[in-house]
Parts: C-alpha cells; sequence; structure tokens
C-alpha cells in the first residue's frame, strides 16, 4: 500500500508547478487513486446519480489519466466526452480516440484557446472539476476567474460539480490543528489562509506543489464573484467515501448551477 499523500506546511524544499508535479507523479497515479478508492468512487456515484434527464456531453477539468470521467460517462450514458489535462505525461495515459484539450483551466478564456478550438461556443451539461484541482489554481482571482468561465460553458440544464479539501475536516487534520485554522481565521482572514503544501512520497517519487484547502464561507464568496448558484453541498468521509451530516466530518462536493442573466 503506497504511503498516503500528506498536506504540510513546510516550505523549505523545492515547491514544483502544479503541471510539473504531476507530470513527475503520472507513473504512480493509479496507486494514489488506489489509496483513495472510496473517497472517489463515492464521489463519482454522487454524480451519476445527480446527472440531468437527457444530458450528453462532459468536460473533466483535470482529468488526470481520464478513467474517472469515462465511468462517469458511462454510467451516465453522455456519449460527449471531453478530458482537459495540462500534464502532458498525464494526457499519455489518457484514451486515444478520447478528446483531449491538454491546456490549463485558466487558458480556458484566452483567445488563442479560442482561436484552436473547433467550437468555442460549446456546452457542456456536466463539468466536473474534482479531487480539490481547484486548490491548485492560484490566486484567489485566477480560481474566480476559472469558476465563471466553467460556468459560462455550461447548457442551460448544466451542472458544474466541484469537490474541495475542506480546512476544518477534523477527520483528515485533527482536532487540534483544525481548531487552530479556525482561530487564525477568525483573528487574521486573508486569502492565502488555505495555502497548503501537497507532498507525495510513494515508492522512488517525491514530489511537492502548491496546494490550497478551503472553508464553507470561502466557497460560498467564490461561487458569489463567478455568477453561480450553489444547489447542493454534500459532505464525505476522506477515508471512507460515506456521507457524512456536519462539515467537520469531511470533503465538500457542491454543484453549481449558473445564475440567470
Amino acid at each position: 500500500m503506497p504511503k498516503r499523500n500528506v498536506y504540510v506546511s513546510d516550505r523549505s524544499s523545492q515547491i514544483l508547478d502544479a503541471v510539473a508535479a504531476y507530470d513527475r507523479l503520472a507513473p504512480i497515479y493509479p496507486q494514489i487513486a488506489t489509496a483513495r478508492k472510496p473517497y472517489l468512487e463515492s464521489i463519482g456515484n454522487l454524480i451519476v446519480a445527480r446527472v440531468p434527464s437527457g444530458s450528453q456531453s462532459l468536460l473533466d477539468v483535470g482529468a488526470g489519466n481520464g478513467a474517472r470521467a469515462l465511468r462517469i460517462a458511462k454510467a451516465s450514458n453522455l456519449d460527449e466526452v471531453v478530458l482537459l489535462e495540462p500534464s502532458r505525461e498525464m494526457v499519455k495515459s489518457c484514451p486515444a480516440a478520447t478528446e483531449v484539450w491538454a491546456i490549463r483551466a485558466e487558458e480556458l478564456s484566452s483567445d488563442e484557446f479560442a482561436g484552436r478550438c473547433f467550437a468555442p461556443e460549446r456546452r457542456f451539461d456536466i463539468i466536473m472539476c474534482l479531487w480539490n484541482v481547484l486548490g491548485h489554481i492560484a490566486p484567489h482571482a485566477n480560481r474566480v476567474q476559472v469558476l465563471r468561465q466553467l460556468g459560462s460553458m455550461l447548457s442551460p440544464q448544466g451542472i458544474l460539480f466541484v469537490d474541495v479539501n475542506h480546512r476544518y475536516n477534523i477527520q483528515s487534520y485533527g482536532l487540534g490543528k483544525t481548531i487552530s485554522r479556525f482561530l487564525y481565521d477568525q483573528l487574521w482572514p486573508g486569502e492565502r489562509n488555505g495555502d497548503v503544501t501537497p507532498t507525495w512520497d510513494i515508492d522512488d517519487v517525491k514530489c511537492s506543489t502548491y496546494g490550497h484547502v478551503f472553508t464553507q464561507k470561502e466557497i460560498r464568496k467564490l461561487a458569489a464573484a463567478a455568477h453561480l448558484r450553489i444547489e447542493e453541498r454534500l459532505v464525505i468521509d476522506y477515508d471512507t467515501g460515506v456521507l457524512r451530516r456536519f462539515g467537520f466530518q469531511g470533503n465538500l462536493l457542491y454543484a453549481f448551477r449558473q445564475l440567470s442573466e
């Protein structure tokens, strides 16, 4: 069993850009996913159960090797699947016949991407940004930009699913650290309070990158700034994948819809 990736605050070691980090992690990505299988499968099942009737298309932002998106698409009878994955090494593991946009999420709104994309006006019934991919996007303004752009790419019935690591998740971080984080946020609120350093040490691969863990208040503010409406919030135990009642018991899965003009 591989060691779990852990979040630490020590920034003394080399911190890689998120794309460079996942280039390095690509060979062991299946091991990392296997270690979190109950959680990842639970997220997938929850999404499948909420796919609107008549949906046909899916965009997965930060798709990894594409396995997650293809499982959800198959279970939901979605014919059109697009994988957005900026890591070239991860893209090598994506199925050859699948449409891949090898760009960063921040590039979706760029004129260059619109010029290269066959149909920049494309809309999707389901858009996913899962496993704290949003936490690898920095700074705060870029997170707002990405969420706003994803919202604009939803079909009229479309849903954007985002799951994030919860900063006050006692199950993962322990009571002491969670209380410390909460008190710090009350005394010294700031957009960077949730910045962390995800670090993996598995087999011969060692890697650290930038990450961010979120509060529910922070997500509400992001949604408002991105013109999104929170339709549902679910709490999922990061170890077992079991649905929980209270926010401090797990990570957070959100279903967003675009606000009407």
